[in-house]
């Protein structure tokens, strides 16, 4: 198996809710579709990761959040950096993955499915299990910061 349907299919086995949606967590909060409290989400989940690089993680210390007023994304998936993009349907390659505990949080929208890159529709097409927060998140809730291992990584 070269594709992370199996990523997909493990995440959908632990979401016993209802069914993950096609559309893009963004647009089931658009869409004023009810949201699930982080509480609902970290039950099944537990911590959920957040993809950033490293120039946007010095504006995330600063802050002291992330989302930078534009609200956050968040999956439940583990990805290598190589993969992250493809899969998350990113505008760029990603090297830091926060994981951050959102227990606290009032307000989740998902899970959805993440939209093809706004910038490389053919090659990043999405289709990951997301979630997103139209608020900013609290830096201390993030638990962790690791880099995110680029493919023929270290296995260290």
């Amino acid at each position: 198996m070269r594709d992370d349907s199996l990523a997909r299919t493990l995440d959908q086995k632990r979401w016993q809710r209802s069914a993950i949606s096609w559309l893009p967590a963004y647009e089931l909060y658009l869409k004023r579709k009810p949201a699930l409290t982080g509480h609902q989400v970290a039950d099944v989940y537990g911590l959920l990761a957040h993809y950033t690089t490293q120039d946007a993680l010095v504006q995330i210390y600063r802050a002291g959040y992330i989302g930078n007023g534009r609200g956050c994304w968040l999956t439940p998936t583990p990805y290598a950096a190589c993969m992250a993009p493809y899969d998350l349907g990113l505008r760029s390659p990603r090297d830091v993955c926060l994981l951050v505990d959102v227990r606290e949080l009032q307000r989740l929208w998902g899970p959805g499915t993440a939209a093809p890159s706004s910038v490389h529709q053919a090659l990043w097409r999405g289709g990951a299990v997301e979630f997103f927060s139209p608020e900013s998140i609290d830096f201390r809730l993030v638990k962790s910061v690791l880099e995110a291992a680029p493919c023929g990584d270290r296995h260290q």
